[in-house]
């Protein structure tokens, strides 16, 4: 996609009717990954780092799901905090804690979070969102930055390491998610079935 922008720039205008399309499909994309309400979270607890699919955006990566229009696909905020924290609301931002364990089995609980923007009484669809914490204070990071906002993000190597872990121990509809994702991020299209997978290993001993 950033491929794709710096060669819309480049070409002359008359070539460039694009370009405001190809931004606003970027624009849309970060919305639904939720960097909108991300950055008011670590603005407010600067101990958070993200991780999941919407780290995996911050490092430049755009996996095919993100284009789907479902609204199943817009994903969950997968947070990580080095120790416990009493996420407090106020006038822009709602905590609410949904339960003793998250969704995913790695995860410590589930929370839903609220963002009221400026100017508006109530609260749109596209300003909420669920978010997966969990306690790990040995979580490395890194800074990214995007639109003038510096994110705190896990490492690549370790959301791919997780990954691969789901696909080992998931539930078959997270394995088949896990292992596609895995897939785009190596530069391979499609998934092996597994009678072609026997074939080969069959072949190859």
């Amino acid at each position: 996609m950033n491929e794709k922008i710096a060669e819309l720039l480049h070409s002359p205008i008359s070539e460039n009717r694009e370009l405001g399309r190809v931004l606003q499909k970027e624009e849309e994309l970060k919305r639904r990954r939720h960097l909108h309400i991300l950055r008011v979270i670590q603005a407010q607890y600067p101990e958070v780092i993200v991780s999941g699919s919407t780290a995996l955006y911050l490092h430049g990566i755009r996996l095919s799901r993100f284009n789907s229009t479902r609204g199943d696909v817009i994903s969950d905020l997968d947070i990580i905090i080095p120790y416990y924290i009493l996420f407090e609301s106020n006038d822009y931002i709602t905590y609410e804690r949904e339960q003793s364990r998250s969704r995913s089995n790695d995860y410590d609980y589930g929370m839903t979070v609220s963002l009221r923007t400026s100017g508006t009484s109530g609260i749109s669809s596209g300003n909420i969102a669920n978010l997966d914490v969990r306690i790990d204070n040995k979580q490395a990071y890194e800074y990214i930055e995007m639109d003038d906002f510096r994110y705190k993000v896990s490492l690549i190597e370790d959301i791919v390491a997780a990954k691969i872990k789901y696909i080992r121990e998931g539930t078959p509809d997270k394995r088949q998610k896990h292992k596609q994702d895995v897939y785009e991020i190596l530069g391979k299209v499609t998934i092996p079935t597994e009678v072609e997978r026997e074939k080969y290993i069959w072949e190859g001993s």
